[in-house]
């Protein structure tokens, strides 16, 4: 009976390891069809499944979506290659992780330099034995394949059937356009891997979403999507973790793979983000202006008297103005005659006004 494999993301650790692929083709001596659509992975285990499948010897592959890296290394070990004609396909050099940061003395540096030149001639080998492969299974000169894999270049179906890296194009029920899928995009940027030209005007609004998404994965992860290392991983991110509400993420020094509703949930959570500034600067913005408001309030009461302005505290100054109304002298009400107001007597009445009042002469 015909059996059926599907490989739909990290090739590798964690995701589609080749004890995985293993474990899949036990005991099958039929066709086996293999549905890839990865971005790849790491290059033991793609070498290891690609071994596997030209072992199996009736191994068909079907390409959708994108493909790139380990995903098309164990193709080649498969007896016919197929691939939607929606799909894009990439091959690149070898990568490996480089973390050599930090100050160092001469003694130092030349050990890094070392290092690196041991790394460089260590993917130099094992990408020269990538392009022999891609190259007897294309017929083009291996040279050729090392430009191409040094361009880092999305090839269309065509492309790659013109290539020789695919037998057969096929037509889909539905015709799918993976470039205006933004969530796409910002999974390939994620894995390391060049990101697709997009035409103007066309797909989702991925300019806003593409600027913050690309900037944050490439912080947040800072992995590559192929490496000549089958070492894992163990970090993890606690702050993208709590945005998915996951306890954690499989990492490997590849990196980690974004499923379209985990770089949904960042998107939004990215939006928030934005909200909670602004309301952060209006609310700071209000805290000043009050704050201005009552250094002016406090100026004007300690103009009143010095002993105001030396109380420490508003309650204090309060206190002072109290103890100041006390000493303050009572006055007279607004019409009230004085000594002053022409009063001979003074008892306070203008008693020649009064008798000079007509009423005031009058015998009785």
């Amino acid at each position: 009976m015909a059996k059926e494999i599907v490989i739909d993301g990290y090739i590798g650790p964690y995701g589609y390891s080749k004890q995985f692929v293993k474990s899949m083709l036990e005991g099958s001596k039929d066709e086996v069809t293999v549905k890839v659509s990865s971005l790849g992975g790491d290059v033991d285990h793609a070498l290891a499944i690609h071994d596997m499948f030209a072992q199996q010897g009736n191994v068909i592959i079907v390409y959708t979506g994108f493909n790139a890296s380990s995903a098309t290394i164990l193709s080649l070990g498969a007896s016919t290659i197929k691939m939607s004609e929606n799909s894009f396909y990439l091959i690149h050099k070898v990568m490996s992780w480089v973390d050599a940061w930090g100050y160092m003395n001469e003694d130092q540096i030349e050990e890094a330099i070392q290092q690196l030149e041991k790394d460089k001639n260590n993917n130099a080998k094992i990408t020269l034995q990538l392009a022999k492969m891609y190259s007897k299974k294309s017929g083009k000169p291996i040279s050729d394949i090392l430009d191409l894999m040094k361009e880092e270049t999305w090839l269309s179906a065509e492309e790659a059937k013109s290539w020789g890296f695919v037998d057969e194009i096929f037509s889909p029920g539905n015709k799918v356009n993976y470039l205006d899928d933004y969530k796409m995009v910002a999974m390939i940027a994620a894995s390391g891997l060049p990101t697709p030209k997009r035409q103007p005007g066309t797909g989702k609004s991925a300019g806003k979403f593409w600027t913050k998404m690309s900037d944050t994965i490439s912080k947040a992860l800072n992995k590559n999507a192929i490496s000549n290392s089958s070492q894992n991983m163990s970090k993890q991110f606690s702050n993208v973790n709590k945005v998915l509400a996951v306890d954690k993420l499989d990492s490997t020094d590849a990196g980690i793979m974004l499923t379209a509703d985990q770089a949904e949930k960042i998107d939004q959570s990215l939006s928030k983000l934005d909200k909670a500034e602004s309301d952060r600067d209006a609310a700071i913005t209000a805290r000043q202006t009050a704050e201005t408001g009552y250094n002016n309030a406090v100026s004007s009461i300690d103009d009143l008297d010095p002993s105001v302005k030396e109380a420490k505290t508003f309650e204090e100054k309060v206190n002072a103005i109290r103890a100041l109304l006390t000493k303050k002298p009572g006055v007279n009400a607004i019409g009230a005659q004085t000594n002053k107001d022409n009063n001979p007597t003074g008892d306070g009445v203008d008693w020649d006004t009064l008798n000079s009042l007509p009423h005031m002469q009058q015998e009785y």
